[in-house]
């Protein structure tokens, strides 16, 4: 595994790193099981699935607790917390696929196929360097023939805003091997790939400083799995403010 420092070089010059074996066949195939197992009961329950080129899985965590392994374990801590720093916390989690699938009663839009950051802007320009990382985890090949990210070279450099349907000429492949993770810096401008028949899985998990609002209130969900103490700090439980000046609230350390 690549040092934290030697990631961040990458970073720098690329805008991404790419991990490989990460995990191994055998992970991702017991991760690709569980997720395919909780597309099915939300197709079930009708619930929100992305759409019919797009799967999208928000939060897939909490219907199966053994996969915040993949929202947080050791080696991933060690590299977050060199990116970021110790109070850093997860801002988004989504499982995705990109491909054709057949969903017809579906009409819902799905994020992630025009050209964007997710970086946050101040006076039009994007912030530097990045407040926000992804990690996105290769469950399937991340290959240019089922749909992998495509990205702007040399864009995590500069603070311009994107259009969303302007046209790219020069762009590149995110390509990488099954077991990989891929950590990219926010700033990139990219997109997701052309869906195909092939399987595609992959996690695209948010991390930023604790100061940064997740995009959902993971406190308050019903049903909540019991999570460690260690998982609730990225989930932002430590982060919460208190409601007024007389409920101090301690956490944030």
């Amino acid at each position: 595994m690549l040092s934290p420092n030697k990631i961040l070089k990458e970073l720098n010059l690329n805008g991404f790193s790419v991990i490989e074996n990460f995990y191994s066949d055998k992970q991702c195939e017991s991760i690709k099981i569980k997720l395919k197992k909780i597309l099915e009961k939300r197709i079930k329950k009708k619930k929100y699935i992305g759409k019919k080129n797009t799967v999208i899985l928000y939060n897939y965590f909490l219907e199966d607790q053994s996969l915040i392994n993949t929202i947080y374990n050791s080696r991933l801590n060690i590299i977050l917390t060199k990116l970021i720093e110790k109070n850093y916390g997860l801002t988004s989690s989504a499982a995705r696929n990109k491909v054709i699938f057949p969903l017809d009663y579906r009409k819902e839009k799905a994020s992630g196929n025009k050209w964007h950051r997710d970086n946050r802007y101040i006076r039009g320009k994007s912030v530097r360097p990045s407040l926000s990382y992804f990690v996105i985890t290769a469950i399937d090949d991340f290959a240019k023939n089922n749909g992998c990210t495509l990205y702007i070279p040399g864009s995590h450099k500069k603070s311009y805003k994107i259009k969303k349907n302007q046209k790219i000429n020069k762009f590149s492949y995110l390509e990488a091997k099954k077991g990989s993770i891929i950590i990219l810096d926010t700033n990139l401008a990219h997109k997701a790939g052309k869906p195909s028949e092939q399987s595609r899985w992959s996690i695209f998990n948010m991390y930023s400083p604790w100061y940064i609002k997740p995009y959902y209130e993971y406190y308050n969900i019903k049903n909540i799995p019991t999570f460690s103490k260690k998982v609730k700090k990225i989930l932002h439980y430590n982060y919460i403010p208190p409601t007024d000046y007389n409920k101090q609230r301690n956490t944030i350390v």
